[in-house]
């Protein structure tokens, strides 16, 4: 698996090769584990490679590829929620995390830009350089009541990791 997320003991949902199909999700639902969708394809045919999984609750699941798509949960089927929008070029996603039931952050080699269900998406948000060149990749970030948000990725060679407390 590349990814794993839990609503707890008997729900465990992942993302990466699901034997020999290329790639797709499982399921644990604390006593076996099947494969809701193997073989995951982009909306234009191509192998999605997910890699990244979240959730706000057993029903609200979102999920990404190394590519451009974004999946969803919904009614017990992944389903491509956006393949492309709003990256552009060689812009690739690397993570997620999930804020409620209908939004999500993405994060990649541009920065971090959010998704909401009934706003669309957010402005491309870039990460400053500590090398002064380009824009670093963001690997993962999170949220918390605490620390605000924080995020981990890489400019050139150097590891980062930034922290945004909403100033």
């Amino acid at each position: 698996p590349y990814g794993l997320w839990s609503a707890g003991p008997n729900d465990l949902h992942g993302v990466g090769m699901t034997g020999s199909s290329p790639y797709g999700f499982f399921h644990f639902d604390g006593t076996a584990w099947s494969v809701p969708l193997a073989d995951a394809r982009t909306d234009n045919g191509l192998v999605s490679q997910v890699r990244g999984i979240d959730g706000a609750s057993p029903t609200f699941v979102w999920a990404i590829d190394g590519g451009r798509t974004i999946w969803r949960l919904v009614g017990g089927t992944w389903q491509r929620y956006t393949t492309g929008a709003p990256l552009s070029g060689s812009q690739t996603l690397a993570g997620l995390w999930v804020e409620s039931p209908t939004k999500v952050h993405c994060v990649g080699n541009f920065g971090i830009f959010s998704c909401d269900e009934a706003t669309g998406y957010g402005a491309i948000q870039p990460m400053p350089s500590r090398t002064g060149g380009g824009t670093p990749t963001v690997r993962a970030a999170r949220r918390s009541t605490t620390h605000g948000l924080t995020a981990v990725g890489e400019d050139g060679l150097r590891g980062l990791v930034w922290r945004f407390d909403g100033t």
